[in-house]
C-alpha cells in the first residue's frame, strides 16, 4: 500500500516538474512491474516437522520410488560427523 502510494506521489512530483512527457509515468505498483519487467521470484520451500531441515518443493514434488511416485522423508541425519553422539535420521514424511 504504501508503495503504490509513493509511485502515485512520484507521478505528480515528475509531472509537476517536468511536465507533461511524464504523463506516461505507472501510476500503479502492477503498470510499474509490467513496464520494467520485473516478476516476484519466490522459492517454495518444505521444512521436516521434528528437525527443521528445508527441502525444495519441487524436489519433493517430483520425489519417486522407482516408478511410482512415493512421499518424501525426511533424510537428515542429526551428528553426523560427531564420533562423540550417536546418530539419528528422523525419516519424517514431508508435506
Amino acid at each position: 500500500m504504501a508503495t503504490e502510494s509513493l509511485i502515485k506521489f512520484l507521478k505528480l512530483v515528475l509531472i509537476e516538474i517536468g511536465g507533461e512527457e511524464f504523463n506516461t509515468f505507472p501510476e500503479s505498483l502492477y503498470k510499474a512491474r509490467n513496464e520494467l519487467g520485473l516478476k516476484d521470484q519466490f522459492q517454495d520451500f518444505v521444512s521436516c516437522l521434528k528437525c527443521h531441515k528445508l527441502y525444495e518443493k519441487y524436489e519433493m514434488e517430483n520425489f519417486h520410488q522407482g516408478m511410482a511416485p512415493a512421499i518424501m522423508k525426511c533424510c537428515h541425519i542429526e551428528f553426523s560427523n560427531s564420533s562423540y553422539h550417536r546418530s539419528h535420521s528422523y525419516q519424517e514424511p514431508l508435506s
